[in-house]
């Protein structure tokens, strides 16, 4: 938790900043002051990619939306959040043909490789940094355990994709997934449910007692991921992106 109003922060310095929260703020000059705290920072650390998240509630707000358009930023995703309690969840054993390595046990190489496929034709808005960059933002975001967070999902030997449970920073037992996806070939043939599931369950294992979950609008298959594996919809929220010098707008 960082800034003069409890707003949530995830830093991946020096390739990302995201305010995922905004916080309690009294009005517009209160968004103001936040902005220019985060631009300051983003300047001091020389952070390529700064993003500001707002709530269904705040991306109505014109005065808002006025003041991020005045520092260039622009609509770049709406991404719905789900929630589930993992207290409710017990064990779920029919993933045999399933094996999770982390990093510790596979290499740094393998997971970056098995990583960028699994981005490819994402339905997701697309990353704005290498995988290197992605990797090393990754590691400042999770903290000093990332290799135990870092899986490579294998299916008999064969990787088919990635799942990056932790507990998220500045909490004690929030879930999250970093990253969870597959392959292209390794897409739509039921996988993604029970990959889901035991990433669950992983998260219970390391203490994690609910679970936050995101996945942009028009990626329904992980909708429907999160609806089987009983994860609930409670918040639909508009990311913010500011301009590079190197962006152009179609």
């Amino acid at each position: 938790m960082l800034y003069s109003f409890d707003s949530k922060v995830i830093n991946g310095s020096p390739y990302y900043l995201i305010i995922e929260e905004i916080g309690d703020l009294k009005g517009t000059e209160d968004f103001k002051t936040l902005l220019a705290e985060t631009m300051k920072t983003v300047s001091n650390e020389n952070i390529k990619s700064v993003s500001v998240v707002l709530n269904q509630q705040e991306s109505l707000n014109s005065s808002y939306i006025k003041y991020l358009k005045d520092l260039k930023f622009v609509q770049h995703e709406v991404q719905y959040f789900y929630h589930l309690d993992l207290t409710s969840i017990h064990d779920f054993n029919d993933h045999s043909s399933f094996t999770l390595k982390s990093l510790e046990h596979t290499s740094e190489g393998l997971f970056k490789e098995v990583w960028q496929k699994s981005m490819a034709l994402s339905l997701n808005a697309p990353s704005q940094t290498t995988i290197d960059q992605e990797f090393e933002g990754m590691k400042s975001e999770i903290g000093d355990h990332y290799a135990k967070s870092c899986l490579i999902v294998f299916k008999e030997n064969d990787p088919i994709g990635v799942t990056m449970p932790h507990i998220e920073q500045g909490t004690v037992d929030e879930g999250r997934l970093f990253y969870f996806g597959f392959i292209p070939e390794y897409r739509g043939k039921g996988h993604g449910s029970l990959i889901h599931r035991q990433s669950l369950e992983y998260l219970k294992q390391i203490g994690a007692k609910h679970y936050i979950g995101a996945t942009g609008q028009k990626n329904l298959p992980m909708q429907k991921i999160f609806n089987t594996n009983n994860c609930h919809l409670f918040d639909k929220r508009v990311t913010y992106r500011r301009l590079n010098k190197s962006d152009s707008i179609m």
